[in-house]
């Protein structure tokens, strides 16, 4: 069983080394904001929470304006700071707040956006939940179920007990278990498990 955390705010070596002595081992780190542009407290952020030996992976939040050019800046910015990271996620904001009504719309940002991760050489994941997927994409969107799912119940329960096939994605790789809180002086986004 593996537990993480995900930050958007810069966080400091010791937050992140208190937070492994609780137990938590990997950090997902913002890297692109739903403002168009990439985190500038990513690599600040990534540097202290490897120096503190947790794995990484970044997160990329996308809204329906989000550039496919969003993967190779993001790519750019990772070698150009000599940084380390696992899965890139993609994490499709909130439905009626950052995207259009146009599902087919919504449907070719995020298929644009995958491609391009892909083709920056970035390990690509999607950061989801049902609701949002339905609601952002349709639930017979299913073109990216060969990616791994993290996805987002908030349910309080480190286990896939109760994941609903959606997406074209019949288990999840991780899972968001409980959302937003304040933890070792971090702003800590979610929780995350995996076996």
């Amino acid at each position: 069983m593996t537990v993480g955390v995900e930050t958007e705010t810069l966080v400091g070596k010791s937050s992140y080394q208190c937070l492994q002595n609780n137990g938590y081992t990997e950090v997902i780190v913002r890297a692109y904001q739903s403002t168009v542009r990439v985190d500038p407290n990513f690599a600040s952020s990534t540097r202290n929470a490897r120096d503190a030996g947790l794995a990484v992976d970044a997160l990329i939040t996308v809204t329906g304006h989000t550039p496919a050019t969003a993967a190779a800046d993001v790519a750019q910015y990772i070698k150009d700071n000599q940084l380390s990271v696992g899965t890139t996620w993609l994490f499709p904001e909130a439905p009626d707040r950052y995207w259009g009504t146009d599902k087919s719309a919504n449907r070719t940002v995020l298929t644009n956006l995958v491609a391009a991760c892909k083709a920056a050489g970035l390990s690509v994941g999607i950061y989801a939940s049902a609701d949002r997927w339905e609601r952002n994409f349709g639930a017979d969107f299913a073109d990216h179920s060969a990616l791994p799912l993290l996805y987002a119940p908030f349910d309080g329960q480190r286990d896939f007990n109760g994941f609903t096939a959606f997406g074209g994605w019949t288990s999840p790789a991780r899972k968001a278990y409980n959302g937003e809180t304040n933890m070792c002086n971090a702003k800590v986004m979610s929780f995350t498990w995996r076996p």
